[in-house]
């Protein structure tokens, strides 16, 4: 049985565990390329959060954001919050788990979570803070969409699951 979610919301932060700062390279990523100037044709939202043994890590500032250019699935610096920017340059880009996972440059599978290889792992997802569902499909193929929130839970799993709280959005 999952966990419930948590009845209010959330501002993100967490634990530090990974280091903030973009990726090494440029790379082009699931068709996501590094763009300078940055354009994009929209601007959404989705929140990521992640839970070992029960305690939350904290999402890295500033990935995808190099020095030189800025890809449009990247976290600013907004105290780790795990909002992730979706801001595509054109509308045959798909936003998925896998490809912010491979723009901050860390692996993502069932064993093995940023580093993480603990077990089990599960995931949750919630749209727009309605209908906690766990997601049983491929991770890397988890799309992003604005508004959804999704909750890595590795080991142990937290008490209740949280809420993000949108109502903070700028």
């Amino acid at each position: 049985m999952p966990p419930l979610s948590v009845p209010g919301p959330i501002t993100g932060e967490g634990t530090p565990y990974w280091p903030d700062g973009p990726r090494a390279t440029s790379a082009t990523i699931d068709g996501w390329a590094c763009m300078s100037p940055f354009t994009k044709i929209s601007h959404n939202h989705a929140h990521l959060s992640i839970f070992l043994n029960g305690t939350q890590l904290s999402v890295p500032q500033w990935v995808g954001m190099m020095p030189t250019c800025t890809y449009g699935l990247h976290t600013h610096g907004d105290g780790r919050s795990g909002r992730i920017h979706i801001e595509p340059a054109n509308t045959s880009l798909a936003a998925t788990l896998g490809t912010f996972y491979g723009i901050w440059g860390q692996p993502l599978s069932r064993t093995n979570v940023g580093g993480i290889t603990a077990q089990p792992v599960t995931v949750y997802v919630k749209d727009d803070g309605q209908g906690l569902t766990e997601y049983t499909g491929d991770l890397a193929a988890l799309e992003l969409v604005s508004r959804r929130e999704v909750t890595i839970v590795i080991g142990t799993p937290p008490a209740q699951i949280p809420t993000y709280a949108w109502e903070t959005e700028q």
